[in-house]
Parts: structure tokens; sequence; C-alpha cells
């Protein structure tokens, strides 16, 4: 139905009442229940709407200021992220974005005021985890309460209004890892003492490899067993972990929260072809939390039985099964033929 009367706005904030510090500056951003968080670099301005408001034919608000294009966040979030709301989309607010003098709109049901997020609680989205999303619209992932354990209350997506708008975004220099937070950093460092003071008594110089066998891989389908460098595990958790899945696949099953970073959760055997009916249950399996290049990291399941080994005297593998998985090399040893998986490729989703 269209209107051509005015729309009722009463203004929550502008681009004027922000801090400096923009560039670190978010706000959070409700839609269906779901709660996102949005950088404010390109923010002019937050707008509740009255309860009369009426859009146009053609998606767009008429206010005392002129008419301007609206999009629907929870349309783009259910397309891109495949979710499914808990709550009907109200749409009670509109964020106005800026750019190149021209003012477009987002609906969403309420936004926050802004408030600080620092970088290293920033980090960036990986593939695996938003494969419906061509569009880039989810370029990263931040953790709003430090101090909190529970990955729920802490690990939101963050969304780009600049490609909810519609306008190509290159990478940004958002894309790029940020450093660690300190609790994640201090862990990696004692990883990495472990791992020079096992190599420093006796083991070969090429270092040491973590062996197991995926927790969805069942143990009478095994035909590899799976491997990384030590150097490579940032810690091996036998404790259960909460899970958020704000976002999930075929593939990958949301996020924990390690050291504060958030970490997504991959099925390693299913990423290789392998399905399982085997129990995998808390109390029987491990968690790997591995470190891949840029300060990523990504977490899969194991059967309780790993083991440290040397790296052994190996003769090239027969690859033909694992052709077009995503695997480093395969080698035979006197204990298994062994696979290495590319972490990088699983958790870019490029398999």
């Amino acid at each position: 139905m269209s209107t051509t009367t005015p729309t009722t706005t009463t203004e929550i904030f502008t681009q004027e009442s922000l801090a400096n510090n923009v560039a670190n500056q978010f706000v959070r951003v409700r839609v269906g229940g779901l709660e996102l968080v949005m950088k404010t670099d390109v923010l002019s301005g937050v707008f509740q709407l009255s309860r009369q408001h009426i859009l146009t034919d053609h998606n767009t608000v008429i206010t005392a200021k002129g008419e301007f294009p609206v999009v629907s966040l929870a349309e783009l979030v259910s397309q891109k992220l495949s979710s499914t709301f808990e709550e009907e989309p109200r749409a009670n607010a509109l964020i106005a974005i800026e750019h190149e003098g021209n003012i477009s709109m987002i609906c969403a049901d309420s936004v926050s005021r802004p408030t600080t997020i620092k970088p290293a609680h920033v980090h960036p989205m990986p593939g695996i985890a938003h494969s419906q999303d061509d569009i880039n619209l989810i370029r990263s992932m931040a953790n709003i309460d430090p101090s909190s354990s529970n990955p729920n209350e802490c690990i939101r997506l963050v969304f780009d209004p600049m490609v909810a708008l519609g306008h190509s975004v290159p990478g940004a220099s958002a894309d790029k890892p940020n450093p660690l937070p300190k609790a994640a950093s201090n862990a990696i460092a004692a990883a990495a003492a472990t791992a020079k003071r096992a190599t420093a008594n006796g083991a070969r110089k090429t270092g040491q490899l973590l062996a197991f066998i995926p927790a969805d891989v069942s143990r009478r389908d095994v035909e590899h067993i799976f491997c990384l460098p030590l150097t490579a595990i940032a810690e091996v958790i036998t404790t259960h972990q909460q899970v958020n899945t704000i976002a999930a696949s075929e593939y990958f099953h949301g996020f924990v929260l390690w050291r504060q970073v958030p970490v997504p959760i991959v099925s390693l055997g299913k990423v290789f072809g392998f399905g399982s009916d085997e129990d995998t249950s808390d109390s029987n399996r491990r968690l790997v939390i591995a470190r891949t290049t840029g300060n990523r990291f990504v977490g899969f399941y194991t059967q309780p039985q790993i083991q440290t080994m040397k790296v052994p005297g190996a003769l090239p593998g027969k690859a033909s099964a694992l052709e077009g998985r995503p695997h480093l090399g395969c080698f035979r040893t006197e204990f298994a033929e062994m696979v290495v998986p590319d972490m990088n490729r699983i958790l870019s989703g490029d398999f």
C-alpha cells in the first residue's frame, strides 16, 4: 500500500553524537530475536519508527526530510545465513547509512547505543561458517563480552551495512587478523614451549605429530589415521564446551569460545567423505583446537584415543581415495597410512 504521508520517526542518535574512536565502535542490532553487530563508521543515525509506519510499494520510507530506500535486514539474514527466526521481525528501527552524500535505510527490530569493542576481540569470519553468504554480508565476528565464558552470550556476527545496501565492497583491513587476546596468546606460547621441549628431549628435528581419528569416523571404516604437526595444535580439550549455533551448515556446527576467541567447529570426518553412527557424546571425545595462518583457529572432535608421536619414516601413500579432499599429503608408515588435513582450506570452505 502506498502512502504519501510522512512517517513519524524519533531520532535515537546521530553520527555527531558518536565518540571519536569510530573505528572501534559498534552497535548491536536485533532482528527476529537474533542479535548482530555493525560498525558505526558509515552510520548517519538511528531512528525509532512510529506504529503507523508504512513502507511504499517501492520499499522506501517517506519522512519529513525526504524519501529514502529501505532494505530489510531480516530478509537478508534469512537468505544468506539460512536463519529461522525465533520471533517475528518487527522492523521498529531504521538505521540510516550515508554513502557519497546519499542516505539509505536498513530496517531492524532495535538498535543499541554505540559501544566499543577492542580489535583483539574482532576476528575474520571463516568461509566455512557462512557458505550461503555469496555477497559477504558477514565479514567478521566479535566477542562483545570477554568476561563471559558462554559463547551464546558473547559471540556475535558482524554484518557490513554497505553490502546490505547492495554496494560492492572489496576486501578491507577489517578482513585481516587482529592481535589475539592475551589469554589466547599465552596459551599458544605455552603450547610452543611444550613442543620445543619435546623436540629437545629426543624427537626428530622435524618435530612431532598429533595422531588421531575424527569423532565422526567409525572405527570399522578407518582407512587412514589423521595427523597434524604438534606445532599446529593450540590445545586439546577434554571438558564439555558450549556451542553457539548462530550459523551452521553441513560441515560446520557452530562456535566454541576458546581463550576469549570464537573458534568454528567442523566435522572433519564428513569433510573427507566419512559418516558415522558411533557414540560421539561429550564424555567420549576430545576437542582439538588447531592453529592455521593469520591468527585463525579451527576446532574438531576426535575419538578419545589420540597420540603424540615422532615424525616416522614414511613412503608416499595412496591418495586416490582422497582426491578432491582438502589434504596436504598422505604417507605410509609402519603404523598406518596417515593423512594431513589442510586446515586452511577447510576453514575457508575451499573443498
